[in-house]
């Protein structure tokens, strides 16, 4: 079997932190060819990293115009994105996209469009659908233990600004919690919830006096048809965290602390192939399943394991497996939603989704 070789755009933190590191770890029959970098730093950082004899590309057209690769990360700034993967797409590359995967849902339609005429993959890097919290929830949901849920409420938040620079470009370019941790959040909605949505309304905050264009909160509030109410609420301002996951179901209430450690254990660099230390919560971050009895019960967290995106990734393009878990369809869904939101808060009024 030969390898599909892989480049990626940019050799920032996501791309050193965790897809260099889960491409070089997975078996999925994927390698990494090189890295398209512009200024000299960048490009100091790959040799130190990868030797000096690993590939460097100046432009995208070098990397178009390469017959040798396969497919493409791109890990790029949001903004960058659709201006990126659509040439990519238009070369006939197999084409992968750090979330979001773009910022209007016009864009992500014409992304999908390009790709079907092409006959090539495209998909986006949602990593959070292989965190052990959000399957522990899944199973929680699809094995019925609280009956029919009626309210969802999904929140990640942290204090104060990001340190990262794109994450602070004004939320026109993809910056603050809307895009960076929103998109995750609403992503994870709706592969719990693949009902048909009745409506979208969003609130975004502004309260940065030295950053006046990122978003500070975001609160995100989907109605499903048959009633289902799911809220994502992603904060930089709170000192107090809410649970992450919060589901209310009629014969019980879960309530789940904590986050998945796989990011924490990438960045520690701590090897992937060590799943119990890498991929197994602490004990304390369990959920709890509220009963009207008064009964809790603890729910071990499930373990995770990001190395299943790029697993299957590979199937896909190897022939072994048809279906990506990450589809075209899931991204337009979500971004449909994103994009009503945000017209959502600019009108303050809720958008009746179709």
């Amino acid at each position: 079997m030969c390898a599909k070789r892989l480049v990626i755009i940019s050799y920032g933190f996501v791309a050193k932190q965790f897809h260099c590191k889960l491409i070089r770890s997975s078996q999925c029959g994927i390698v990494l060819h090189g890295i398209m970098v512009r200024s000299e730093a960048s490009k100091e950082d790959v040799r130190r990293d990868f030797g000096g004899d690993f590939r460097i590309y100046d432009f995208l057209e070098d990397v178009l115009q390469d017959k040798a690769v396969d497919v493409v990360l791109v890990a790029s700034p949001p903004n960058t994105h659709f201006d990126i993967a659509l040439r990519l797409l238009q070369s006939r590359k197999h084409t992968v996209v750090e979330k979001p995967l773009t910022l209007t849902l016009a864009e992500c339609d014409q992304l999908i469009q390009t790709a079907k005429d092409n006959d090539v993959l495209l998909t986006a890097f949602h990593n959070r659908r292989f965190d052990g919290d959000f399957q522990t929830v899944n199973q929680l949901i699809k094995s019925n233990q609280l009956a029919r849920v009626r309210w969802v409420e999904i929140a990640y938040q942290k204090a104060g600004i990001s340190s990262k620079m794109w994450k602070n470009e004004s939320i026109n370019s993809g910056g603050g919690r809307f895009y960076d941790l929103g998109v995750h959040c609403v992503d994870q909605l709706l592969a719990l919830f693949p009902q048909p949505i009745q409506s979208v309304y969003c609130r975004l905050h502004f309260d940065f006096p030295t950053a006046p264009n990122i978003d500070s909160h975001a609160m995100i509030v989907v109605t499903f048809v048959d009633g289902v109410t799911g809220i994502v609420d992603c904060s930089s301002t709170t000192l107090a965290e809410k649970p992450h996951f919060y589901i209310v179901g009629e014969t019980g209430t879960f309530v789940k602390y904590g986050f998945d450690p796989q990011e924490d254990a990438l960045v520690k660099g701590i090897d992937l192939n060590n799943l119990d230390y890498l991929q197994k919560e602490s004990e304390k971050y369990n959920g709890k399943i509220y009963r009207a009895n008064g009964v809790q019960e603890t729910v071990p967290t499930l373990l995770g394991r990001w190395l299943d995106f790029y697993d299957n990734l590979g199937d896909v393009l190897h022939g072994r497996k048809k279906e990506l878990f990450i589809q075209p369809e899931s991204l337009r869904k979500t971004m449909a939603v994103m994009d009503a939101a945000l017209r959502s808060a600019r009108t303050n009024q809720v958008i009746n989704f179709e």
